[in-house]
Protein backbone atom coordinates (compact mmCIF):
# COMPACT_ATOMS: atom_id res chain seq x y z
CA UNK A 1 0.00 0.00 0.00
CA UNK A 2 1.47 3.40 -0.62
CA UNK A 3 1.74 5.84 1.80
CA UNK A 4 -2.25 7.41 1.83
CA UNK A 5 -3.21 4.08 1.85
CA UNK A 6 -1.43 3.00 4.48
CA UNK A 7 -2.46 6.00 7.02
CA UNK A 8 -6.14 5.54 5.86
CA UNK A 9 -5.41 1.81 7.18
CA UNK A 10 -4.15 2.83 10.33
CA UNK A 11 -6.58 5.13 11.12
CA UNK A 12 -9.65 2.36 10.11
CA UNK A 13 -8.29 0.24 12.44
CA UNK A 14 -8.27 2.42 15.45
CA UNK A 15 -12.02 3.94 14.48
CA UNK A 16 -12.67 -0.10 14.49
CA UNK A 17 -10.58 -0.50 17.96
CA UNK A 18 -12.90 2.60 19.90
CA UNK A 19 -15.98 0.92 18.98
CA UNK A 20 -15.10 -1.74 20.47
CA UNK A 21 -13.39 -0.73 23.14
CA UNK A 22 -16.97 1.29 24.26
CA UNK A 23 -18.98 -1.05 23.46
CA UNK A 24 -17.40 -3.99 25.05
CA UNK A 25 -18.01 -1.97 28.34
CA UNK A 26 -21.57 -2.00 27.93
CA UNK A 27 -22.13 1.59 25.66
CA UNK A 28 -23.88 2.74 23.11
CA UNK A 29 -21.42 4.44 20.98
CA UNK A 30 -22.11 7.00 17.49
CA UNK A 31 -20.37 9.08 15.42
CA UNK A 32 -20.91 12.70 16.88
CA UNK A 33 -19.62 16.38 15.72
CA UNK A 34 -17.12 18.31 17.75
CA UNK A 35 -18.41 19.75 20.72
CA UNK A 36 -18.93 23.72 21.12
CA UNK A 37 -16.88 23.50 24.82
CA UNK A 38 -13.90 21.51 23.49
CA UNK A 39 -13.84 19.10 26.47
CA UNK A 40 -12.50 21.21 28.39
CA UNK A 41 -11.56 19.90 32.01
CA UNK A 42 -11.76 16.56 30.39
CA UNK A 43 -9.02 13.71 31.39
CA UNK A 44 -6.53 13.14 28.87
CA UNK A 45 -4.69 9.62 28.50
CA UNK A 46 -2.15 8.87 25.48
CA UNK A 47 -0.25 5.74 24.84
CA UNK A 48 2.30 4.74 22.16
CA UNK A 49 3.04 1.62 19.85
CA UNK A 50 5.32 1.72 17.28
CA UNK A 51 8.31 -0.96 15.25
CA UNK A 52 10.69 0.13 13.16
CA UNK A 53 8.27 0.92 10.37
CA UNK A 54 5.31 3.44 12.31
CA UNK A 55 5.09 5.03 15.54
CA UNK A 56 1.78 5.61 16.43
CA UNK A 57 0.00 7.84 19.64
CA UNK A 58 -3.13 7.09 20.51
CA UNK A 59 -4.76 9.98 22.82
CA UNK A 60 -8.36 9.46 24.88
CA UNK A 61 -10.02 12.98 26.38
CA UNK A 62 -13.29 12.10 27.90
CA UNK A 63 -15.23 14.27 31.43
CA UNK A 64 -15.78 12.81 34.43
CA UNK A 65 -19.08 11.31 33.74
CA UNK A 66 -17.97 8.72 30.99
CA UNK A 67 -14.84 7.44 33.31
CA UNK A 68 -17.77 7.27 35.91
CA UNK A 69 -19.76 5.30 33.15
CA UNK A 70 -17.62 3.15 32.55
CA UNK A 71 -15.61 2.36 35.88
CA UNK A 72 -16.14 -1.52 36.82
CA UNK A 73 -17.55 -0.73 40.36
CA UNK A 74 -21.77 -0.51 41.15
CA UNK A 75 -21.03 2.98 43.08
CA UNK A 76 -18.51 5.53 41.59
CA UNK A 77 -19.65 7.99 43.51
CA UNK A 78 -17.09 6.82 46.26
CA UNK A 79 -14.53 6.62 44.07
CA UNK A 80 -10.91 9.03 44.19
CA UNK A 81 -9.93 10.75 41.46
CA UNK A 82 -6.92 8.88 41.73
CA UNK A 83 -8.72 5.60 40.83
CA UNK A 84 -10.56 7.85 37.71
CA UNK A 85 -6.68 8.83 36.66
CA UNK A 86 -5.52 5.16 36.57
CA UNK A 87 -8.89 3.96 34.89
CA UNK A 88 -8.55 6.69 32.34
CA UNK A 89 -4.58 4.60 31.54
CA UNK A 90 -6.59 1.53 31.80
CA UNK A 91 -8.79 2.32 28.93
CA UNK A 92 -6.07 3.60 26.74
CA UNK A 93 -3.82 -0.12 27.58
CA UNK A 94 -7.28 -1.53 26.80
CA UNK A 95 -7.45 0.71 23.20
CA UNK A 96 -3.91 0.04 22.31
CA UNK A 97 -4.34 -3.66 22.60
CA UNK A 98 -7.61 -3.82 20.44
CA UNK A 99 -5.41 -2.04 17.93
CA UNK A 100 -2.21 -4.46 18.15
CA UNK A 101 -4.70 -7.33 17.78
CA UNK A 102 -6.12 -5.91 14.62
CA UNK A 103 -2.95 -5.09 13.29
CA UNK A 104 -0.90 -8.38 14.06
CA UNK A 105 -4.25 -9.44 12.57
CA UNK A 106 -2.27 -8.00 8.91
CA UNK A 107 1.42 -9.22 10.75
CA UNK A 108 2.46 -5.92 11.58
CA UNK A 109 3.68 -6.30 14.92
CA UNK A 110 3.93 -3.29 17.82
CA UNK A 111 5.78 -2.61 20.83
CA UNK A 112 3.37 -1.07 23.07
CA UNK A 113 4.63 1.88 25.96
CA UNK A 114 3.05 2.60 29.23
CA UNK A 115 0.06 5.48 29.18
CA UNK A 116 0.24 8.86 30.67
CA UNK A 117 -2.60 10.68 32.14
CA UNK A 118 -3.45 14.36 31.86
CA UNK A 119 -5.74 16.68 33.23
CA UNK A 120 -5.79 20.47 33.27
CA UNK A 121 -3.33 20.68 30.57
CA UNK A 122 -3.36 22.41 27.23
CA UNK A 123 -3.88 19.77 25.03
CA UNK A 124 -1.76 21.38 22.44
CA UNK A 125 1.61 21.53 24.33
CA UNK A 126 1.23 17.37 24.42
CA UNK A 127 0.60 16.45 20.82
CA UNK A 128 3.61 15.54 18.81
CA UNK A 129 4.83 17.54 15.78
CA UNK A 130 5.37 16.31 12.59
CA UNK A 131 2.50 13.43 12.78
CA UNK A 132 -0.34 12.94 10.46
CA UNK A 133 -3.37 12.38 12.48
CA UNK A 134 -6.95 12.40 12.60
CA UNK A 135 -9.56 13.03 15.54
CA UNK A 136 -12.66 11.34 16.20
CA UNK A 137 -15.65 12.53 18.30
CA UNK A 138 -18.26 9.92 19.72
CA UNK A 139 -21.11 9.93 21.77
CA UNK A 140 -21.02 7.57 24.62
CA UNK A 141 -24.37 6.94 25.79
CA UNK A 142 -25.20 10.99 25.66
CA UNK A 143 -21.23 12.10 26.57
CA UNK A 144 -18.98 13.23 23.85
CA UNK A 145 -15.65 11.56 23.94
CA UNK A 146 -12.67 12.57 21.49
CA UNK A 147 -10.29 9.64 20.59
CA UNK A 148 -7.37 10.72 18.51
CA UNK A 149 -4.37 8.97 16.37
CA UNK A 150 -1.30 10.46 15.47
CA UNK A 151 0.87 8.85 12.76
CA UNK A 152 4.72 8.78 11.91
CA UNK A 153 4.97 6.38 9.18
CA UNK A 154 8.44 6.47 9.07
CA UNK A 155 8.99 3.78 5.79
CA UNK A 156 7.12 4.93 2.81
CA UNK A 157 4.82 2.65 2.43
CA UNK A 158 3.19 -0.42 4.75
CA UNK A 159 3.84 -4.21 3.79
CA UNK A 160 0.02 -5.38 4.81
CA UNK A 161 -0.87 -8.41 4.27
CA UNK A 162 -4.36 -9.89 4.12
CA UNK A 163 -6.18 -10.46 7.67
CA UNK A 164 -5.14 -13.65 9.09
CA UNK A 165 -8.71 -14.92 11.33
CA UNK A 166 -7.25 -15.27 14.53
CA UNK A 167 -10.60 -16.16 17.31
CA UNK A 168 -8.00 -17.44 19.56
CA UNK A 169 -6.36 -13.91 19.56
CA UNK A 170 -5.77 -12.10 23.33
CA UNK A 171 -6.44 -8.07 23.55
CA UNK A 172 -5.77 -9.37 27.06
CA UNK A 173 -8.69 -9.04 29.97
CA UNK A 174 -9.40 -6.41 32.60
CA UNK A 175 -8.49 -7.30 36.42
CA UNK A 176 -8.71 -4.74 39.23
CA UNK A 177 -6.38 -4.79 42.44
Amino acid sequence: MNHNESISFLYEQFEEACFSLFEGLSCTVNFTEKPEDNLEGSFIAMIDAGSNDMELRLFLRMPFSVLALTYPVDNVIDVEEDKLEDWMAELSNMLIGKVKTKLMKHDIVVKIGLPESFYGVDFDSIVPEGFESKIYYFDIDGIIVECRIYVDLIVDELEIQHAIEDDDADEGELELF
